[in-house]
């Protein structure tokens, strides 16, 4: 129980998704997805470089610190905002 108030704390912390810029919530939502930083910049025409400063930058808002924690603490957010 102390782990998960812990979590609740850390993640009050972060911006949230209103935080993210236009450009990390595309980065963010194919993230989500599972998508690699290849297939990220090939679907957004951007350098992998700056997929992965997105990537770096959306952790960082988020307080998240890998993928599979940002799919797990976020995706349900994207999975029901996905055709936005």
């Amino acid at each position: 129980m102390q782990r998960a108030n812990n979590r609740f704390f850390e993640h009050s912390r972060g911006v949230g998704i209103e935080g993210l810029t236009l450009r990390e919530e595309d980065v963010c939502k194919l993230v989500v997805q599972g998508c690699s930083n290849k297939q990220i910049s090939s679907e957004l025409l951007i350098t992998e470089r700056t997929v992965e400063t997105h990537r770096a930058n959306i952790f960082r808002k988020l307080n998240v610190h890998n993928a599979a924690e940002l799919q797990h603490d976020y995706g349900g957010y994207f999975d029901s905002n996905l055709n936005e």
